[in-house]
């Protein structure tokens, strides 16, 4: 029963805020980062979000072998490494559409993806509808009539 609740807890938590670790780390007895790895983590993959981030160089971050890192990880945001990264790209993603009119192409790019295919599908997959849905969805949330407004960096 504690381990459902610690569980519960943490999915919470973590599905709050996807950069800041959730207060409670330990699941089964097991600990999970520490805050400071945490920062670094979350820093790392921050500066880095356009390029490829593999799991080693995030474990080389904090500090600790690779299945430690993978382990601890999970437990502290809910999620695995790469499922985190990815989640930092679709909110580096949204945050770039929501501002600027610029392709979906270099919006993939400046988030560390492959191309324009690529990103649609993991948009998709995360977020339920296609990046150009999305943006064209957040235009009108927003009470925006025109394009015109955005601006093109």
């Amino acid at each position: 029963m504690a381990y459902t609740s610690n569980f519960t807890a943490l999915r919470t938590a973590s599905s709050t805020s996807s950069t800041s670790p959730p207060i409670e780390r330990s699941v089964r007895g097991r600990s999970g980062l520490t805050p400071w790895q945490c920062r670094r983590v979350c820093a790392y993959v921050s500066e880095n979000i356009a390029s490829p981030i593999s799991v080693s160089e995030l474990a080389s971050e904090a500090k600790i072998s690779v299945g430690h890192f993978a382990r601890g990880f999970n437990i502290t945001f809910g999620s695995s490494p790469s499922s985190f990264i990815m989640m930092q790209r679709i909110a580096k993603a949204k945050d770039l559409m929501s501002k600027s009119n610029r392709p979906l192409s270099f919006v993939a790019k400046q988030c560390g993806l492959s191309d324009h295919s690529h990103f649609s599908r993991l948009f998709r997959r995360f977020e339920g509808i296609s990046p150009s849905e999305w943006r064209h969805k957040e235009l009108h949330d927003l009470g925006r009539t025109s394009t015109n407004s955005l601006r093109f960096d």
